[in-house]
């Protein structure tokens, strides 16, 4: 005999989730998973969702630059939809970190702020939200930072995270994938290392050996940024020295590929500096498999050269109304973000390429072309910032 009425499907299912929920909440579903920051990230200071709960430094430790603008946001994508039961927050003892928020969204753009807590100053603690009782599915964990106590590491307006974590388990429904927008901040991201090269290389009176090395974007052909680049760059070194430029790049070649195929002659070369640029020959993206490269190259580099590394987005293609979702855009600044936090956590100095084309105020039809690739006017903006940020002061 049966009681009572059947159980419906969506009833089952939740109840289903539930009990899958409360079985495994101790899994943390925001580990190594991408985040953006409304406001820059200190150079080095990336650790928000690395595992490392203990660390006051980076990178294991996460920390906004010092940009006086509040409320400053981070988002973390866990690429598919969860239904969360908890979220931890670690605040650091470099103290400034005072006002947080917790808001959860399914769609990346509605959030539902779930707290608001104030930390004490200088005092390293948890935020532990459990609403277990009452989960929530969502794909996308929005941390506001609203505001700073003052008098902490780095500058009154550095907020520091050590971890967040997020607790939950997959519901199955389809991931969301947001088209990224172009991440705020200025052209250029600098580095002691660059006083350093410039003193030490480009003003000596030595010969300076360059590599380029990437995709179509870092062509060879003469009236590419790197040509032009090599032209600026000589007309203001000693006129006794001699400054060689050797270029390693093909369409479609990726960062796994240079690091098979052209790392040992990179390295017997002996470059003095070496500008890595990909991403602009994608068409699908594979954030594991171009992180996984990325980070393996840059490494090598670091590790059998002696040159200064500095990496170069890729040119966005033209925002069309039409298509919003623009799949080539998007997955160029997917690409462009990965090689900003490859060199937020070396410490390397990068262009930022969409930011340097849109700083110049002229129309993006006269900059980039229909197919997505540079203009003339496009690549002489790229070696003009580069320049520029080789020759700092």
């Amino acid at each position: 005999m049966m009681l009572g009425k059947p159980l419906c499907g969506a009833f089952l299912v939740a109840a289903t989730l539930l009990a899958a929920t409360a079985g495994l909440a101790q899994q943390n579903v925001a580990l190594s998973q991408p985040f953006t920051c409304s406001s820059n990230i200190l150079s080095g200071w990336t650790g928000l969702v690395d595992g490392v709960k203990d660390s006051d430094s980076g990178p294991g430790c996460f920390a906004t630059s010092n940009d006086p603008d509040f409320p400053k946001y981070v988002v973390i994508d866990l690429q598919i939809p969860y239904m969360i039961t908890r979220v931890a927050v670690y605040s650091s003892a470099n103290g400034n970190t005072r006002e947080v928020t917790i808001a959860l969204s399914a769609d990346g753009d509605n959030y539902e702020v779930l707290r608001d807590y104030i930390f004490p100053d200088g005092k390293a603690m948890t935020l532990n939200h459990n609403f277990a009782a009452r989960p929530r599915t969502a794909q996308f964990v929005r941390i506001g930072l609203l505001n700073s106590w003052g008098r902490g590491l780095g500058g009154d307006n550095c907020i520091f995270l050590r971890e967040v974590e997020v607790f939950g388990v997959p519901t199955g429904g389809r991931p969301v994938v947001v088209p990224p927008t172009m991440l705020p901040g200025a052209p250029l991201i600098t580095s002691r290392s660059l006083r350093m090269f410039r003193k030490y290389c480009l003003e000596a009176e030595r010969d300076c050996r360059i590599i380029v090395m990437g995709d179509s974007f870092a062509g060879k052909a003469e009236g590419l940024w790197p040509r032009r680049l090599l032209s600026k760059l000589d007309a203001e070194r000693p006129a006794a020295s001699q400054t060689e430029l050797t270029v390693y790049s093909a369409e479609g070649l990726g960062p796994g590929d240079a690091s098979t195929i052209l790392l040992d002659d990179v390295v017997r070369e002996a470059p003095d500096l070496v500008l890595l640029s990909f991403g602009a020959d994608l068409t699908e993206w594979d954030q594991r498999q171009f992180r996984t490269e990325l980070g393996k190259l840059t490494r090598e580099l670091m590790a059998q050269t002696d040159g200064l590394v500095v990496l170069v987005a890729p040119p966005p293609v033209k925002e069309d109304p039409a298509d919003p979702e623009n799949k080539l855009l998007s997955v160029r600044r997917r690409a462009a973000w990965e090689l900003e936090q490859m060199a937020r956590f070396h410490g390397l100095p990068m262009l930022r390429t969409e930011a340097a084309l849109r700083a110049t105020k002229s129309p993006m039809e006269e900059l980039v072309g229909a197919d997505g690739n540079l203009l003339a006017a496009g690549h002489q903006v790229v070696a003009d910032r580069l320049f520029e940020l080789l020759m700092q002061p």
